[in-house]
């Protein structure tokens, strides 16, 4: 039994929840291809043969330039199927997913073409061990032409997607992991099949994604007409100005991978498979990057051709505010788990070796491939030292925005409702403190602890110092926003029942105005979340914060400006860019809240 006809269903409902179903569908589906993917290296890994783990992960990486070039096709054959659906234009929707469906058989054909004939030059140039290379070319014999297969499928799944149905297409990709998962083990522990077992496996995976895709965008949906030749030329050249850009930007990510690789491949087996599991832990951990281009493409795409702009603008603001959120959230929970997921503890003396001193980034001569980033005059690697200074940076932040949260909540709810002469004298406080800078004030209280305690508890207690010496201006901003709160609700009907019920002041406060009072606060306590990371840093960088043995962006990029125009430019550089990115991102994050918890901007 057919379905009814495709038509455009994100033009009219909540854009928040079209944008929530189709991320997530797409995200669950991606999360299941990298866990199966995991999975495979695991069975691989029980072989013992570090050249088939290598050769299997080069070969995976470098095939990501077909998919490249699908992908760019899928974007823009989708894009025009959903805008001609959102125009309501369905005979002009199916012409084009007939046209998309050729083109990517074209093209993931010619792709596929091209690098079963240059992944044996590129093999000799880089001076693959000859081993890898052995294993490597046996594989992409099989797996190239399953790579075809899978573009096709691609595209039948985000067909699916451009007419909304944004399950079927994660229940088509799905129907292929479970394929593969089924059959690793067998071919593994059963037939003792080996990297060809492997690679048949997933060869099925992919004929298996082909077959549900076909059998629900041709029979059950009817998406597809197969266009005449003047047609097909006009849509080729439409879906071409798009999927060629496209393309070119997806092709950005596997050159950086050969590049990097090609780096790794001189220094053996054993490095190779190490860099495959790291590339699979990455492409995990920013799966959800991956998604989103085929995810809101529909939603975009549908909308353009309604002729509904500001949904469009909508569906960009949500999907780059929450791409930032998420991109935020990865980088904190890496620095959070950087003692387990560090190459190197740079602060356990144990690890270090004068030896890997002043080793440059992997892509530069004389580098060491375990240490990415290069290492500094001590032999800490700088990668490692990043992870667990972001992971000190962002704690003391946090710790430093609760803290100046809870005493200026305190401190604006007594102002605010009680007025009088008590507002008075805790606003004078803090319009003294403001109008001394933050770095100053810091400096100060960090000096005094500096003089009162004795050198080792000093040195114990510099976070606590840290988050003391910060928190002594930040309160103030608080305060302030909840005293105005205050002032406003204190006048309204039910703080006066309350207090003709004879409720507690403290009651009143923080059970009937504070509620109301907590959205301004969300706000500026994101926006100073920046602040106190920058601010740290600052105080390090200037050697009043963290001592040199403790973890710090700030002592890092301190540690390091002495060797910057030294030639050891990696030292400074990278904690540097870091820090940036991480301020940047936060103070992003805050003005979006600011902008989505504004009613005048709804």
């Amino acid at each position: 039994m057919s379905a009814p006809d495709p038509h455009a269903r994100f033009v009219t409902g909540p854009l928040g929840g079209h944008v929530i179903e189709m991320i997530l569908t797409g995200w669950a589906s991606m999360l299941a291809v990298f866990a199966v993917e995991f999975l495979s290296l695991l069975y691989l890994g029980t072989l013992k043969d570090e050249a088939v783990m290598g050769a299997v992960g080069f070969g995976s990486m470098t095939q990501f330039t077909i998919t490249s070039i699908c992908i760019g096709v899928t974007v823009g054959g989708a894009a025009l199927v959903s805008r001609a659906l959102g125009a309501g234009d369905l005979p002009r929707a199916r012409r084009l997913a007939g046209a998309s469906l050729i083109l990517m058989a074209a093209a993931a054909v010619a792709s596929g073409a091209l690098f079963l004939l240059a992944i044996g030059p590129l093999t000799d140039a880089i001076g693959l061990a000859a081993d890898v290379r052995g294993h490597l070319l046996s594989y992409v014999l099989i797996t190239t032409p399953f790579a075809v297969v899978m573009g096709v499928g691609m595209m039948l799944s985000n067909l699916l997607r451009a007419a909304g149905q944004g399950r079927q297409s994660m229940w088509v990709l799905l129907a292929g992991t479970a394929t593969v998962a089924l059959l690793d083990p067998v071919v593994i522990f059963v037939l003792d099949g080996g990297m060809e077992g492997i690679a048949w496996a997933g060869g099925a995976g992919r004929a298996a994604t082909l077959a549900l895709g076909a059998w629900l965008v041709f029979r059950r949906h009817r998406l597809v007409e197969w266009p005449g030749a003047a047609a097909l030329r006009e849509h080729l050249a439409a879906i071409g100005r798009i999927a060629l850009p496209a393309a070119l930007t997806t092709l950005a990510t596997p050159a950086a991978v050969i590049f990097t690789v090609s780096t790794y491949a001189g220094f053996g087996p054993s490095v190779m498979a190490g860099a495959t599991v790291v590339d699979r832990v990455l492409q995990l951990a920013y799966s959800l990057f991956f998604v989103l281009p085929g995810a809101i493409g529909p939603i975009l795409g549908q909308n353009l051709g309604a002729g509904q702009w500001d949904r469009v603008k909508h569906t960009v603001g949500l999907t780059s505010r929450w791409s930032l959120l998420y991109g935020f959230s990865a980088a904190a929970l890496l620095a959070l788990l950087a003692p387990w997921i560090a190459p190197q503890n740079p602060y356990d003396l144990a690890q270090l070796d004068l030896l890997n001193a002043e080793l440059p980034p992997v892509w530069e001569a004389g580098s060491d491939p375990q240490f990415l980033l290069g290492t500094d005059t001590q032999g800490r690697d700088v990668w490692s030292a990043i992870l667990y200074g972001s992971r000190m940076s962002l704690v003391i932040g946090l710790a430093t925005v609760v803290l100046s949260l809870a005493i200026g909540l305190l401190v604006g709810l007594a102002a605010g409702y009680f007025g009088g002469w008590v507002d008075n004298a805790l606003m004078r406080v803090g319009d003294t403190l403001l109008s001394i800078p933050t770095i100053l004030v810091a400096i100060l209280v960090t000096a005094v602890f500096r003089q009162l305690l004795p050198p080792g508890l000093r040195e114990t207690l510099s976070a606590v110092i840290l988050i003391l010496a910060i928190s002594m201006t930040n309160w103030v901003q608080y305060a302030r926003t909840v005293r105005a709160s205050a002032l406003v609700e204190r006048g309204k009907e039910y703080v006066q029942a309350a207090r003709l019920m004879r409720v507690s002041p403290l009651r009143v406060m923080l059970t009937h105005i504070l509620p109301n009072t907590l959205t301004p606060v969300m706000v500026t306590a994101t926006l100073n979340l920046g602040l106190a990371i920058l601010v740290e840093a600052t105080l390090s960088f200037l050697g009043v914060g963290m001592p040199p043995t403790e973890p710090s962006l700030g002592t890092l990029i301190r540690l390091g400006n002495q060797f910057l125009f030294s030639g050891q430019w990696w030292v400074v550089v990278f904690p540097a860019l870091y820090l940036s990115l991480i301020v940047l991102v936060v103070n992003l994050l805050g003005d979006w809240l600011r902008d989505a918890l504004n009613p005048r901007l709804r």
